[in-house]
């Protein structure tokens, strides 16, 4: 079903529900009218997409009636004076009734699309091994959203979590080889692979980081970024243009044995 078929059906919902009245319609086109869809903005709790916001989605997105509405949640969800909102993932996918994948997976495309921030805390609660989930805003209010992160965090006396950051990157470092090395699980799952590109994404945002501001670090932990291009037959599926790095024949990461 094309995204004219879906468009046509969500109109027709909204006749059927008595949400819209038609005053005219022609073969594509409807002049529509409802009160239904008016607010009283001083008694009513509400949020603006602008129409820009909307393009980029169904634009660059191929799915983007999802997305969408994973979007307007996360809006929704945002505090009015820190900008920012403060959730694990965990606890989003089980308010949204979503799986954690999908989750990950909205967050980096709108990230991707300059909608939202994501102040990423990298650290932990005093005597806890309890990460301290990351900080969600609109993109033009990033400023605040990490304002208001940093003063959360000092107020809680966050410890770093260097050493767990390290195991995460080796970890996809491992299951990238496995994906370039042909793994049966990737094969048969899609999503998968794109999950792992996003994780591969951030793994390559963090050598830049280190490399540029603590390349002390880089060394220590043997960090060397990873070649995207692998992904790229994969990318135009979910609707993602490719970004690859160009990788020196001495940095390439060496193949493994395949994962099952």
């Amino acid at each position: 079903m094309n995204l004219m078929s879906h468009i046509s059906d969500a109109i027709e919902e909204l006749i059927q529900n008595k949400e819209i009245e038609v005053v005219s319609q022609g073969k594509n086109r409807y002049i529509v009218k409802s009160s239904s869809l008016w607010i009283d903005t001083s008694q009513n709790y509400y949020v603006r997409v602008l129409l820009s916001d909307l393009r980029k989605i169904f634009a660059k997105y191929s799915r983007p009636f999802q997305l969408f509405d994973f979007y307007g949640k996360l809006l929704l969800s945002i505090g009015f004076d820190t900008k920012a909102y403060h959730l694990s993932q965990e606890q989003m996918a089980e308010r949204w009734n979503l799986n954690r994948g999908t989750v990950r997976n909205y967050i980096y495309t709108l990230e991707d699309l300059n909608l939202i921030y994501v102040y990423r805390c990298q650290c932990r609660y005093p005597d806890s091994q309890q990460v301290v989930g990351h900080f969600y805003g609109r993109f033009r209010d990033r400023e605040e959203i990490e304002k208001t992160a940093e003063e959360y965090l000092r107020t809680i006396k966050a410890v770093p979590i260097r050493e767990d950051s390290r195991r995460k990157h080796q970890s996809v470092k491992k299951r990238y080889k496995a994906f370039v090395g042909g793994a049966k699980k990737y094969r048969e799952d899609p999503e998968l692979i794109l999950e792992l590109y996003r994780e591969c994404q951030s793994y390559n945002d963090f050598y830049y980081l280190y490399k540029n501001k603590k390349p002390e670090l880089a060394e220590e932990y043997g960090y060397s970024p990873l070649d995207l291009s692998p992904f790229d037959p994969y990318l135009d599926s979910f609707g993602i243009q490719p970004t690859t790095i160009t990788i020196k024949e001495d940095a390439k990461q060496e193949l493994c044995t395949t994962e099952d």
